[in-house]
Order: structure tokens, then C-alpha cells, then sequence
């Protein structure tokens, strides 16, 4: 039987209000303390909860057209909507109101029990400034939407198959939860709002999105994005880490490595073989010339692919097995960003320009037919700590220069078209095919007192329509050389 009810639940009136639901409704209500009952298939017209009082739904349905006010008269004990029988599914054109005070969430509560699931209809919006600890299945809305104030999804997994905001300067708190979204799942930070993700939590599919300057923000080391696609501003905060798994990061917005800048190691860490796809961008991110504060890595076994529209840039380390088909940038002016630790393949654009500086340090980059290094726009790319190059071109502009520096780095069967220069007391081998020397290649550019070679290690050919420069002002010619090894 389906029972409708306008109904104040007070602990301080229990005789009175458990009357009313009785006459009114013919409910079997039952209070324990200050815990009220509504018996199975009921609908609400306009119910408050009061601070201090426990409103149980027993299921299956509830159908909501009105106001059901979660500590309605704003008290500072907790007021609670409990599922605590059956799994229910809440229709209707209603709200559900979580009034919490002083922007202490355990205020105002939604809450289900272990083996409970509470379906949110189409109608249904959910909103305010409290906690939702349960089980839900949302087909709705929910809404943090009052300025400054936290609504915190806690303690239980939920669905989201329609929209979780934040708006109107609320704050959304995911902490320590899966949140599993459907193909129409949206995540939003709407204009000066922010979504939080800590604790540990996991978003899996559904899009994340932004509005404004709203942004979803990613606190802690154990938090995880699971096949999603982002559409807005994504950052993780300064001593964070946020791991990517599944089948892929559609990436059409901004992720911002250490967005606020901060003095700790920040990680976006890659855990699972996967690809950065979409029309977006990596953002390494700080201000002060210390690249291990924003790190993009990838796992143990993990390789990251980027998509061609993929742009990765700033200032930071990449860590990463990456086969890049996109763009990597180093585009801050006076700023480093380091490739090392593991090798990469470039199938596309490793660039330096606008003053910033390209590091290659210790790994070998292979790169295809189609694979570019290039120094333009007073950029420069310094190759060091045993480096190696392996095919496809080296291009620069202007004032531009491709360096290495240190006895151990090599370049095999590369194409040279611009300037390559080779630091004083340093020495870079040549193996492979051959050389293909368009550009000029300079033995001791700086002008240093100590020999610089340039070390054949194989026979080759040195072909193209280029130059070898063996350079010093001071007429000692030990200090720039152009060797052959052994054979």
C-alpha cells in the first residue's frame, strides 16, 4: 500500500508526530529513542528531520514530490535520513535537503546500511551541505551548492549515471569511495566550485568537466582515475599523487601537475599500459626551476602512449616508458624539463622553445621516420648522463642548439639539420648507419681548455649538405677533435 504523509519528526514531540503518521497515514511507524519508521511504499509530501532525530525508511519505494529537510531546524546534533531495511528506490519531482550548520557535515546525514541501495529517480535532486554515507544509485542530481560549505560522498561506492556537482561556490568532497559512472555520468566543478577527490577514492568512466573557474582537484597518494574522460580543469595538488589505470585518460581539458605550486613532490603516475587521448594538455607545473615537483611516471610494465593532439609541457621530470605521437614541450622560459629514468619512443615532436630547456638524461629515445627533436625560439635541448639517440631528425632555429655534454652519450643513424654542438671536455659517439650532417656539427662550441671529440665507433658515412666545425680560439688543437674507435 502506497501512503502519502506531510510529517515534522521531533524527538521532542514523539507521542504527537507518531499520531500524525498513524491518522495521516496509516503507517506502522515505530520510534526507538528518537528513530522514527515509515513503513514500506511510502510518499512524502513535505517532511522535516530535526537535529537529533533518525527518520528510517523501510523500502522498497519512495515516492518524494515535496521537500524532505535534513536537520530542518538547523541544531547541532546529527539529523538522519536512514535506508535501514530494503533497498529503495526514491522517485518523484522532489528534493532531498541536507541542512548542515557551521559546515559540519555530520549535521545533516543520508545514510544507508551494508546491504542497502538507495536508487535516486530522474526527478530527484539531492543537495545542500551534510554527508551521504551509502549506497547510491543516482539517476538525478547531486548538488553541493552552498557557497564555501563541503556536501561528502564517504563510506560507501556509489553509481552516478546523470550529474555530482558542485555549484554556486560548494564544495564536493569524493573521499575514500568508488564512484562507478555510467556512459552519462558527469563529474562537475561548476563556476567557483570545486569537486575533491582524497582519501583514496577511485572515479571509474564518465566524464569529468568544468565550468568557469572551477576546477576538480586531486589530494593525497592513493587516489585513482579509472577510464575516464575530462573535459575541464583537473589538478593535482602540490605532495599528490593521482594514478591513472584502465583502458585509457580522454584528456580534452587540462591537467595540471602541482597546480598549486608547492615545495613536495607531485605525481600523475600512469599504472597501467594506456593512452592519453583527446584534444588536451599535461601541464608540469612550478615556478621555481625544480623539476622533481611535478612528475609525470609510469609504473612498473606500464607504457604511456600519447595521442597525436596529446600536448605535454612545462616544467617538470617525465619518468615514463612513453611512445609519444603527440607534443612534449619544454616552454618555460629559464625552466627544465628532465626525460629520464626510462626510455622513450618518438614517433612525433620533442620540442624546446620560448626560452625553455629540454633535458634528455640517461635514456635512449628512439624515435621513427617521423620523430623530431627540435631547439627553436631560444629554447635549447642539452642531452647528457650518457644519453642516446637513436634515428630520426635533429632540427633547430636560429640561435637554437642541440648540446651534449659528458663522455657517454651517443647518436646512432640520426639526420642532422640544424645546430648540434658539442661541449667543451665532453665527448659524443656516432654509431649506426651512418650520419646524414645538413646542419653544422661544432666540437668544442664553448670554447673550453679540455679535448672534445667527436668519436666514430663504427664505420659510416658522414653524408648530407652539412659541416664539421672543430672549434677553439687559442690554437691548441687537442681541444677539439673528430676520432675514430677501434676497427
Amino acid at each position: 500500500m502506497q501512503s502519502h504523509c506531510n510529517t515534522r519528526v521531533n524527538s521532542k514531540t514523539k507521542r504527537s508526530a507518531l499520531n500524525a503518521v498513524r491518522i495521516a497515514a496509516s503507517l506502522a511507524a515505530v520510534a526507538v529513542g528518537a528513530r522514527w519508521g515509515l513503513a514500506p511504499d511510502s510518499a512524502f509530501a513535505n517532511t522535516d528531520i530535526p537535529s537529533g532525530t533518525t527518520l528510517n525508511i523501510a523500502g522498497p519505494t519512495l515516492v518524494d514530490n515535496d521537500l524532505i529537510l535534513i536537520n530542518s531546524d538547523g541544531g547541532g546534533g546529527a539529523a538522519i535520513l536512514f535506508f535501514g531495511t530494503n533497498s529503495t528506490v526514491v522517485s518523484g519531482s522532489g528534493v532531498i535537503q541536507l541542512n548542515a550548520t557551521a559546515n559540519i557535515s555530520a549535521r545533516a546525514q543520508l545514510n544507508g546500511a551494508t546491504n542497502v541501495t538507495v536508487t535516486f529517480g530522474s526527478g530527484i535532486l539531492t543537495h545542500g551541505v551534510g554527508q551521504i554515507n551509502a549506497f547510491v544509485i543516482n539517476n538525478g542530481t547531486i548538488s553541493a551548492d552552498v557557497s564555501g560549505n563541503d556536501l561528502q560522498l564517504l563510506t560507501s561506492s556509489m553509481t552516478n549515471n546523470a550529474t555530482i556537482q558542485g555549484i554556486n561556490g560548494g564544495l564536493l568532497d569524493i573521499s575514500g569511495i568508488t564512484l562507478t559512472q555510467g556512459s552519462n555520468g558527469k563529474l562537475i566543478g561548476g563556476n567557483s566550485s570545486a569537486v575533491q577527490i582524497f582519501g583514496g577514492a577511485t572515479i571509474s568512466g564518465g566524464t569529468l568537466s568544468t565550468i568557469g573557474n572551477g576546477v576538480i582537484s586531486a589530494s593525497g597518494v592513493l587516489n585513482t582515475l579509472n577510464s575516464v574522460l575530462n573535459t575541464g580543469s583537473l589538478n593535482i595538488l602540490n605532495g599528490s599523487q593521482l594514478n591513472f589505470t584502465g583502458s585509457g585518460f580522454t584528456n580534452s581539458g587540462v591537467l595540471t601537475i602541482n597546480s598549486n605550486n608547492g615545495g613536495n613532490a607531485t605525481i600523475a603516475s600512469v599504472n597501467s599500459s594506456l593512452t592519453f587521448s583527446g584534444t588536451g594538455s599535461v601541464n608540469l607545473f612550478n615556478l621555481t626551476n625544480i623539476p622533481a615537483r611535478s612528475q609525470l611516471n609510469t609504473g612498473a610494465g606500464a607504457i604511456l602512449t600519447l595521442g597525436s593532439s596529446q600536448l605535454v609541457h612545462g616544467l617538470g621530470q617525465i619518468n615514463a616508458a612513453l611512445v609519444n605521437k603527440g607534443t612534449v614541450s619544454a616552454d618555460v622560459s629559464g625552466g627544465e624539463l628532465v626525460l629520464q629514468t626510462l626510455s622513450i619512443t618518438n614517433n612525433a615532436s620533442l620540442l624546446a622553445v620560448g626560452g625553455g630547456q629540454l633535458d634528455i638524461n640517461g635514456i635512449t629515445i628512439n624515435q621513427s621516420g617521423s620523430g623530431v627533436i627540435t631547439a627553436s625560439n631560444g629554447g635549447s635541448v642539452q642531452i647528457f648522463g650518457g644519453a642516446t639517440i637513436s634515428g630520426g631528425t635533429l632540427v633547430t632555429f636560429g640561435n637554437a642548439a642541440i648540446t651534449a655534454s659528458g663522455a657517454t652519450n651517443a647518436v646512432n643513424s640520426v639526420i642532422n639539420t640544424g645546430a648540434l654542438n658539442i661541449f667543451n671536455a665532453s665527448q659524443l659517439n656516432f654509431t649506426g648507419a651512418g650520419f646524414t650532417n645538413s646542419g653544422v656539427l661544432t666540437i668544442n662550441s664553448n670554447n673550453g681548455g679540455s679535448a672534445t671529440i667527436a668519436n666514430i665507433n663504427n664505420s659510416m658515412t658522414f653524408s648530407g649538405t652539412g659541416s664539421v666545425n672543430l672549434f677553439n680560439t687559442a690554437n691548441i688543437p687537442v681541444r677539439a677533435q673528430l676520432n675514430t674507435g677501434a676497427g
